[in-house]
């Protein structure tokens, strides 16, 4: 009896030719590892526009060769995630690591639609709302930071920094977004997950540098730009 198979669904789609495609787009699009100090976890990926601009039209084109399918691979990808270590293990061999890949060229393009809808609202400032109405403002950027791939959304409201940023970034970031002229630090530390975020800020003003900025603050700055 041959196996169960997801990927039999999607009818003259060539899976695998996809998610070799989408790892080498998205390679491209989060940039090249640069290390920075002695241990490998210092360091950032550095990217450039052209190339990411490339990437996103790539994965653009993986997501139209999937559409027909693309809610179908979204309810397959949930229920694999739902299966248990033998249900998994009967699947055809890579099975669960391609269909994975379709689910992220999908979730991919739907990011990257709504960045682009906020982009253009973004250049009409009486649609974007202004930096110095924090709460509005801060739930604003903070999707820029989500598409951008700074912070990662944890449902209710709240967010956890990826690697991209180091906590004095986050810091930088929630300057832009005091209230009554102050940090308000037990409402950010609890929202972002972190602890002793005015510490962060104020480190960084009296950084050596003197220039009150931590390294990498052209990430923070583009968002605002």
């Amino acid at each position: 009896m041959s196996k169960f198979s997801f990927l039999e669904r999607y009818v003259g789609i060539n899976h695998k030719a996809v998610a070799e495609n989408y790892d080498r787009a998205y390679k491209l699009y989060e940039g090249n590892w640069v290390q920075c100090g002695d241990y490998q976890e210092d360091g950032d990926f550095i990217t450039n526009n052209k190339d990411r601009e490339q990437a996103i039209e790539k994965i653009g084109d993986l997501y139209h060769y999937l559409e027909p399918y693309s809610q179908q691979i979204r309810e397959d990808y949930h229920k694999y995630c739902q299966m248990d270590w033998l249900e998994k293990h009967n699947l055809p061999y890579g099975e669960g690591d391609i269909l994975k890949r379709l689910y992220w060229v999908c979730e991919f393009y739907d990011t990257h639609i709504r960045f682009m809808e906020e982009l253009r609202a973004s250049q009409q400032p009486q649609q974007a709302p202004a930096v110095g109405e924090p709460q509005q403002a801060l739930e604003y950027y903070c999707k820029k930071a989500v598409t951008n791939g700074y912070l990662e959304e944890c449902g209710d409201g709240k967010y956890t920094r990826t690697h991209r940023w180091s906590k004095a970034l986050l810091a930088y970031f929630l300057e832009h977004f005091l209230e009554n002229g102050r940090l308000p630090e037990t409402k950010y530390n609890l929202m972002f997950n972190e602890s002793r975020l005015g510490k962060a800020l104020t480190q960084t003003k009296n950084n050596k540098h003197g220039d009150g900025k931590p390294r990498g603050f052209e990430k923070v700055d583009q968002l605002f730009q």
